[in-house]
């Protein structure tokens, strides 16, 4: 994994992390990115790139482990954050 800083539209700086080549995360797979206190849950959806924080704010623990499926209530408010294709190499904005 690796990071870059640039300034976000706020004034904020944003980091990039490149999870890996897109040909090396197939469809319906994860990877969990160690960033933070948690990390960063990735995911695969038909050729669709999403990350969610690594933290259920209900139950206080890792929410993108385990197999099954999980139902998420609005007023949970799990975080999201941006995913692009750069150069062929996935990359989660935080």
């Amino acid at each position: 994994m690796s990071a870059t800083s640039q300034p976000s539209e706020t004034g904020a700086k944003e980091r990039e992390y490149v999870v890996c080549p897109v040909e090396e995360f197939p469809e319906g797979t994860k990877r969990i990115l160690p960033v933070g206190r948690y990390g960063i849950g990735v995911y695969n959806v038909k050729g669709a790139f999403y990350a969610i924080a690594n933290h259920c704010p209900h139950e206080g623990g890792p929410l993108c482990q385990g197999t099954g499926t999980t139902a998420v209530k609005p007023e949970w408010s799990v975080r999201t954050y941006p995913v692009k294709v750069v150069d062929g190499m996935v990359v989660v904005v935080r």
